[in-house]
């Protein structure tokens, strides 16, 4: 069977396992755009490897190049940053493939920003989907999707990693349906898989959005603060600022935090009280401890 031309818009490791999971079928990659600067680029190393066309274009220079694109041409779109222009959308030779991780017609927005605020909102189940990409933000016919189980011990880099084995995994499954023109999928509207209970996942989430602005208040119960802690971590990768806290006039940013939860309930008194050592602050609560290391704003860490 013949396969249109292909090409891959995005970035990072998942990007690179899927145009391999092509090259595996001996499915052609025509070209790859890497739509953000990565230091360590998988995809630059497989085009390299493979003899792909391989060029770094964001914005106006993306855009211009699949604007010339005259043959039919399957666009996937995978961890990608790229917002592409109605004009882009509008070409009839052009099948745009986008990898979004939520359920949708739920949480729309930036991919890598869903994660935190699943954990946040405590949704206990999760999901990713393949569509089509339209004029509008995440609105296109699903193809395929698929949903998990999140945790309570769950993070948001945790969370972020399952949902890219998931969306592999329905590559590898379902990857010629991606690239045949005449398979639409099925309206949003008819998307039966309802698994979210916050109402905030009908929110549009952008890249900079942060629960609480990032801050942690220490008013909140135990159970809220441990989701905004995780919600925020993401380990060692540098995807967004640490969280902070603020008390005695000072900003101070959360570097590491350690979780302990009491066998039985405490003395009423002891709720929430700060217990202080240099750099160490511990929140009490009847159902636990958190433990937060410290470092004043605009220290090096």
């Amino acid at each position: 069977m013949g396969y249109p031309a292909v090409g891959i818009l995005g970035f990072g490791k998942m990007a690179a396992d899927c145009a391999q999971i092509l090259l595996n079928q001996q499915v052609k990659v025509n070209f790859v755009l890497e739509t953000e600067e990565s230091p360590f680029s998988s995809l630059d190393g497989l085009c390299y490897r493979s003899a792909i066309f391989f060029e770094r274009a964001t914005g106006e220079k993306a855009a211009e190049f699949l604007n010339g694109l005259d043959e039919p041409t399957v666009i996937l779109s995978i961890n990608n940053n790229f917002l592409f222009p109605p004009h882009i959308v509008r070409k009839r030779n052009l099948r745009i493939v986008n990898f979004h991780n939520a359920l949708l017609p739920s949480y729309r927005g930036h991919g890598q920003s869903i994660p935190r605020w699943i954990v946040y909102n405590g949704e206990t189940r999760h999901g990713v989907t393949w569509h089509l990409v339209d004029e509008k933000i995440d609105s296109g016919n699903i193809l395929c999707n698929k949903t998990f189980s999140v945790l309570d011990t769950d993070t948001a880099l945790s969370v972020m990693m399952r949902s890219i084995k998931v969306g592999i995994a329905l590559f590898e499954q379902w990857w010629k349906r991606f690239l045949d023109f005449r398979f639409q999928g099925m309206s949003q509207g008819c998307n039966r898989l309802q698994v979210y209970k916050s109402p905030l996942q009908n929110r549009l989430y952008g890249k900079k959005h942060l629960p609480n602005n990032g801050q942690l208040d220490p008013s909140w119960g135990f159970d809220q603060s441990i989701r905004f802690l995780r919600s925020m971590d993401y380990s060692r990768l540098q995807i967004i600022a640490s969280p902070k806290i603020a008390f005695d006039n000072e900003v101070r940013s959360i570097k590491k935090y350690k979780v302990k939860r009491r066998p039985f309930p405490v003395e009423e008194e002891k709720n929430r009280g700060w217990v202080r050592t240099e750099q160490i602050r511990e929140l009490n609560y009847e159902k636990g401890v958190i433990t937060l290391y410290l470092q004043p704003e605009n220290t090096p860490a």
